[in-house]
C-alpha cells in the first residue's frame, strides 16, 4: 500500500467517523461531566483512525476474496465486532446507569457509516475490486457441518470463560469500576462473587455465550476468506476483536465518565478479546486445530466432570449463602425500597452496610434474624438519610445515583446488592431553554395533550435547579416543569441584586406558548429566597398563577445578596421593590443566621414598609418550614404571612406545614440529612450557616412535606 493511498483511506476514515458520531451529538451527555481521557480530543481521534485504518486496511490486503464479497464480508465483520458486540453489552450494562434508549439506538447507527461506507470505499482504494486474480485459499482439511458446530460451541463456552476470568481478575480489582457499577467495598471471593452473579443476574452467562457465537460469526469471513497461513490470519482475528473497539477508551467519554474505568475495561477487553481471537483464528482454521475428535472426547469428559464438580460446589454455595433483595432495583429517589435479606441461620447476627453514590455516603445497622433466617429491614430509607459523608462542590447535575447493601457476617461479606436512585423518571424529557433571555432547564413528562406546569424557583445559591430537586420530582409525576435560573447562570446577573420581576412573567409567556402545557394551569414554586420569590409574585401577578408554593419563605423582602453593597434584590417597572434596608454587621457573623434576621426584624416600621402583600395572591398558596431552621426564621415569617392572609380574609385554600425538629433543608424525601447541623460556608454570602433540625426531624419533615405537595398539586393544579 502506497502512501498517498493510506493518507486517502486516512482521510477518508475520519470522515465517515465524524458522520457516525454525528449521529450521538445531540443525544449524548456534555463531555465535561467525563474525567479527561489519556490524550487530547483532537490526539486521541487521529489516533482512533490510525488504528481503524490499519486494521481494516490489513483484512483487506489479506483476503483472497474480491469486489462486493469482500466489502460486504468485511463490512458485516468490522460492525459486528466494533459496534454491535459492543453495544448490545452497552443495553445490558449501562441501560439502567447512563444510557438511555434513544441514545442506544443511535449508537448502534453510530458504526454503519465506517463499516459500510467506508469498507467498500478502501476495497475499491486498495485495488481489491476487480475480481480476476482471486487467489486460492490454503490448502486444508475439510470441515463438516458437525465439526464446525462443537468448535463455535467450544469456542462460545472460551469466550464465557475468558470474559468471566479477565473481568474479575483484571477489572473488577478496581474499586472504582466496583464503585461505577453499584458494588463498592471490597472485592468479594472469586466464587462468592460468581456465585452472586449467578443468583442476581443468571441470564448474563448466557447473554455472553450468545456474544461468543457471535464473535465466532464476526471472524469467519476474515478466516474464510484469508489467503495467508494460519498465525498471521489468527493475529488478525485478534487485532479486529482487541483493538478497533477498545482504542476509543483513551478518549474522555460521559457514558463512562471515570478514566479508571475505562483504562480498566480497555486493559481486561483488549487483552481477553486478543487470547480469544487467536484460539479462533487457530480452532477455525482449515486444517489448523490439532484436535482430533478422540482428544475433543477425552477433553470433553474431563470438563464435564469438572463442571459437575464446580456446579455442586457453587450450588452448594448458593444453598447456604445469604440472598439479599432489594425492590424495585431502580426506583426514583423520593421513593421507598423494600429490604430483605435470607437463607440466614435463625437468630444470627448481620450487620447491612451502605454505600452511596460511589463512596461518598455511608451507613450501616445491625440486625438480627428471625426464627426463619429472616431478615426484613423495618425502614430501610433510615440507611440512606443517615448516611454521614462529604458533600461534593457543586458541579454538573447529578441524575442517577447507585447505593449499594452489603451484608456482613463476622466481618465477611455474604451478599450484596445495588438499588439505582433516578432523580427523573426515564421517559421525562429535558430540554435546555435559552431564549427570550430566560435560562433554565424544561421537563416534558410523554404524551401529548396539554398537562399543568410549575416554574421552580432556587433559592440564595442561585443557578438552575437541577433534577435531584422539587424539578424533578414534579417532572416525574407527569407535570411540565420550568427549572428556572434567575442569577449565577451564564447569561444572567452574578448575584442576586436589581432582578426584574417582568423576567418570570416572560417564564410564564414561555410556557403558555408550549403545546404541551395547558395555558390556564401554570403554578410557582420557590425555596429560601425563592421562596420570598414565589410570594411576591403570586402578589404582583395573582392572574398568572394557579397555585403557589412558598418553601421555607420569607413574608418580607430582602436586599440583594453579597458583595456588601445596598442593593435591591428585586425591581418592577425598572424600579426597586421596597425591602429591608441595611446590611449584617461583622458583629453580626458571631449569631447563627436565624438570630441574624430576628435581629433586623425588630425594626418594626422596616418590616412593615417590606413586608410582602400576599392577600394579593389569588390562587391557593401552601407553604413549609421548619421550626428549628437555623439560616432565617421560615416558621415566623410564614405563620406571620398566615396571619395577614387572615386578617384580611383571604377566600383561597391556605395550607402552611411547620415541622418540630426540622430546619431549612426541606427537600425531596431520603435525601441525607446527617449533616444538617454543620456549618457550611454560603458559596454567594460567603457566610456561615447551617441548615438546623435534626437528621431524622428533617428527614420524617421532608417525607411528609413531599406527600402534602404532591396532593396539594394533584387538588389545586391538576384538577
Amino acid at each position: 500500500m502506497t502512501i498517498p493511498r493510506f493518507a486517502l483511506l486516512y482521510l477518508l476514515f475520519l470522515i465517515c467517523f465524524v458522520m457516525g458520531s454525528a449521529a450521538i451529538a445531540a443525544a449524548l451527555p456534555t463531555v465535561a461531566a467525563s474525567e479527561p481521557g489519556l490524550v487530547a480530543p483532537g490526539t486521541g481521534l487521529l489516533i482512533i483512525a490510525l488504528v481503524n485504518v490499519v486494521v481494516i486496511a490489513a483484512l483487506i490486503l489479506n483476503s483472497r476474496w474480491r469486489g462486493w464479497t469482500v466489502a460486504i464480508a468485511l463490512a458485516l465483520s468490522y460492525y459486528g465486532a466494533v459496534t454491535f458486540l459492543t453495544q448490545i453489552e452497552t443495553w445490558y450494562f449501562l441501560s439502567s446507569l447512563t444510557v438511555s434508549r434513544g441514545l442506544l439506538a443511535r449508537l448502534f447507527v453510530m458504526g454503519l457509516p465506517p463499516a459500510f461506507l467506508f469498507v467498500p470505499i478502501a476495497v475499491r482504494v486498495l485495488g481489491r475490486w476487480r475480481r480476476d486474480g482471486e487467489a486460492p485459499h490454503p490448502a486444508g482439511a475439510a470441515t463438516s457441518a458437525a465439526g464446525w458446530s462443537w468448535r463455535i460451541a467450544v469456542l462460545a463456552l472460551a469466550y464465557v470463560v475468558l470474559y468471566w476470568t479477565a473481568g474479575y481478575f483484571i477489572a473488577w480489582q478496581n474499586p472504582e469500576l466496583r464503585a461505577f457499577y453499584g458494588q463498592p467495598g471490597e472485592a468479594l471471593p472469586f466464587v462468592t462473587h460468581t456465585t452472586n452473579v449467578l443468583r442476581s443476574d443468571p441470564g448474563l452467562f448466557a447473554f455472553q455465550f450468545v456474544r461468543g457465537v457471535l464473535w465466532v460469526l464476526c471472524a469467519l469471513p476474515v478466516i474464510l476468506g484469508s489467503r495467508a497461513g494460519l498465525w498471521p490470519t489468527a493475529i488478525l482475528v485478534a487485532a479486529l476483536f482487541s483493538l478497533p473497539q477498545n482504542i476509543g477508551q483513551i478518549l474522555a467519554n460521559p457514558l463512562m465518565p471515570i478514566a479508571s474505568v475505562r483504562m480498566s475495561h480497555m486493559i481486561e477487553t483488549a487483552s481477553s478479546n486478543f487470547v480469544f481471537g487467536l484460539f479462533v483464528g487457530w480452532m477455525l482454521f482449515p486444517g489448523g486445530t490439532m484436535i482430533s475428535r478422540r482428544h475433543l472426547g477425552h477433553a470433553t469428559r474431563f470438563g464435564a466432570m469438572l463442571a459437575i464438580v464446580a456446579s455442586t460446589s457453587v450450588m452448594s454455595t448458593m444453598a447456604q449463602d445469604a440472598r439479599l433483595t432489594i425492590t424495585p432495583a431502580t426506583v426514583l429517589i423520593d421513593e421507598r425500597i423494600r429490604v430483605t435479606l435470607e437463607g440466614l441461620k435463625p437468630g444470627q447476627d448481620v450487620t447491612i452496610r451502605v454505600d452511596g453514590n460511589r463512596g461518598q455516603w455511608k451507613s450501616s445497622a445491625n440486625f438480627k434474624s428471625d426464627e426463619r433466617g429472616r431478615i426484613e429491614v423495618p425502614d430501610p430509607m433510615a440507611l440512606i438519610w443517615s448516611a454521614t459523608g462529604e458533600r461534593r462542590p457543586a458541579g454538573a447535575p447529578l441524575s442517577m445515583q447507585t447505593w449499594t447493601f452489603t451484608a456482613e457476617v463476622d466481618g465477611h461479606a455474604i451478599a450484596t446488592q445495588t438499588v439505582t436512585r433516578r432523580a427523573v423518571a426515564e421517559n421525562v424529557r429535558t430540554v435546555p431553554v435559552r431564549e427570550r433571555g430566560l435560562v433554565g432547564t424544561a421537563y416534558f413528562p410523554p404524551g401529548s395533550e396539554p398537562r399543568p406546569a410549575m416554574i421552580v424557583l432556587p433559592g440564595s445559591q442561585g443557578g438552575i435547579p437541577g433534577p435531584a430537586s422539587h424539578a424533578g420530582g414534579l417532572a416525574s409525576r407527569r407535570y411540565v416543569v420550568l427549572a428556572l435560573a434567575y442569577f449565577n447562570a451564564e447569561g444572567l446577573p452574578p448575584l442576586l441584586q436589581n432582578i426584574p420581576l417582568e423576567y418570570f412573567a416572560t417564564a410564564v409567556d414561555w410556557l403558555k406558548a408550549q403545546p404541551s402545557v395547558d395555558a390556564n394551569r401554570i403554578g410557582v414554586m420557590g425555596t429560601s429566597r425563592g421562596g420570598e420569590l414565589a410570594l411576591l409574585l403570586g402578589a404582583t401577578y395573582p392572574s398568572l398563577f394557579r397555585v403557589v408554593v412558598a418553601n421555607v419563605p420569607s413574608d418580607v423582602v430582602w436586599p440583594g445578596l453579597s458583595d456588601d453593597a445596598e442593593v435591591p434584590a428585586w425591581t418592577l417597572n425598572g424600579k426597586p421593590v421596597p425591602g429591608m434596608r441595611g446590611r449584617f454587621s461583622q458583629a453580626d457573623l458571631v449569631l447563627s443566621g436565624r438570630e441574624r434576621f430576628l435581629k433586623r426584624m425588630s425594626d418594626k416600621a422596616a418590616v412593615e414598609r417590606a413586608r410582602i402583600p400576599v392577600e394579593r395572591i389569588a390562587a391557593p398558596l401552601l407553604m413549609f418550614s421548619g421550626k428549628d431552621d437555623q439560616l432565617w426564621p421560615s416558621d415566623l415569617f410564614a405563620a406571620r404571612a398566615v396571619e395577614r392572609l387572615k386578617a384580611h380574609k383571604f377566600t383561597y385554600p391556605l395550607e402552611h406545614y411547620s415541622y418540630d425538629n426540622a430546619g431549612h433543608q426541606m427537600m425531596r424525601p431520603f435525601v441525607v440529612t446527617s449533616d444538617v447541623r454543620e456549618v457550611r460556608v454560603h458559596p454567594i454570602s460567603k457566610r456561615p450557616n447551617t441548615m438546623g433540625g435534626t437528621p431524622e426531624g428533617q428527614a420524617r419533615a421532608d417525607e411528609d412535606a413531599w406527600g402534602k405537595l404532591l396532593a396539594f398539586l394533584d387538588k389545586y393544579l391538576r384538577s
